[in-house]
Parts: structure tokens; sequence; C-alpha cells
């Protein structure tokens, strides 16, 4: 994502400009173990908080990885691949991919341990 300046303080109007103009970081990814790339997208707002309810969800299921994975992994436009019908497909892959789209979707996010340990702990 770009950083834009700030020339003072952002009014509603500005704000809600800004969501409705802004592109959503898309990034690529490489899953060699799989033998290509994915994408994975930035969330917004909403999406992260539907992202933790559904995290709060699945955490009994041992589900929390292939969770994060449904909500980050997207074609080059940001529209999501999988839907939550999908975790126990994607609890069948291999770890190590799971666990890159898992890692860097959190990065892109700013979904720090502590969040993923509380909300596996709230279950």
């Amino acid at each position: 994502m770009k950083k834009i300046e700030t020339k003072g303080v952002l009014d509603k109007a500005a704000i809600l400009a800004f969501a409705s103009n802004s592109a959503l970081k898309v990034e690529k990814i490489e899953l060699s173990e799989m033998g290509g790339e994915v994408y994975i997208k930035e969330l917004t707002a909403g999406e992260r908080e539907a992202l933790e309810k559904q995290m709060q969800s699945q955490t009994d299921k041992n589900a929390v990885r292939a969770t994060v994975f449904v909500h980050s992994v997207c074609n080059a436009d940001g529209e999501l691949m999988f839907n939550v019908e999908d975790i126990e497909a994607i609890k069948q892959l291999p770890s190590r991919p799971v666990i890159k789209v898992f890692n860097r979707s959190n990065e892109i996010n700013g979904i720090t341990p502590e969040q993923v340990d509380t909300a596996e702990k709230n279950s």
C-alpha cells in the first residue's frame, strides 16, 4: 500500500472518500510446496471482524489457520476464492503452505500472535 501524505486532520468526507477509492493491497506469495503462487489480500475492517469471529468459532475444531487461509486467498482482483464451507478441505492440505498464507496474511493485516492466542483461548 502506498503511503499517503496528510496535510491535516481528516474530516468525515475525506475518510469515507478514502474508503471508497482505496485499493486494498493484494500480494502474490509463492507456495513452492504446491508448485505455484497465490494471491492474498488486505482485509477491510468488516472482513477483519468477520475473520476474528470465525477464528473464535473454529478454535475448538483446530481450524484457525485454515480459517485465515479461507479469508485471505484471493484472485488478482482481491476476490476471495474460498468460503467457510471450504475450511475442512483446507485442513487436509499440507501444513507448510497453509502456514505460509497464515503468517503473511497476519503480517499484512496487523494480526499479532497474541490476538491469535486470544482467539484460541476464547473457545
